[in-house]
């Protein structure tokens, strides 16, 4: 790949992560999760080996910084089920790494896509909400 196109890339992709809002972050981290899930697939199939690690390293990073990111006070239920769901994945990506199994990696997979979309919803609904916020004008709708 030429290297300024991946710098540029690079550089995009913080730029869009400066300006989402914290719901978007989210998404754009189960986006990335997602498609390092799928690279790793395909690498297993190769027998990729070292890649399919790498790709994998970076998914546990990923997993481990939305279970930081939790908070637990104002999360309650929400919180605490997504921690043990982050708790999962991070353990059954790990084994699936140490054994080239690709069976949890598509458990994973099916997890994560589930949550992007719930994610995504929420998102979209926020954004709807600010939009009719944006439209009122003392009590007034343009």
């Amino acid at each position: 790949m030429n290297p300024h196109l991946s710098l540029y890339r690079q550089q995009q992709v913080q730029h869009d992560a400066q300006q989402a809002s914290p719901i978007h972050l989210v998404v754009m981290l189960y986006d990335k999760a997602i498609a390092l899930l799928r690279q790793s697939l395909l690498h297993l199939k190769r027998t990729e080996l070292k890649a399919k690690g790498e790709a994998l390293n970076r998914v546990v990073e990923i997993l481990g910084e939305l279970q930081v990111a939790l908070n637990h006070e104002e999360g309650g239920t929400v919180a605490t089920n997504l921690d043990a769901l982050y708790t999962f994945a991070i353990h059954s990506v790990t084994e699936a790494n140490l054994r080239n199994d690709e069976k949890p990696l598509h458990n994973v997979l099916n997890v994560l896509e589930e949550l992007r979309k719930g994610w995504r919803e929420l998102e979209l609904i926020n954004m709807n909400q600010k939009a009719e916020e944006s439209e009122l004008v003392g009590g007034v709708t343009l």
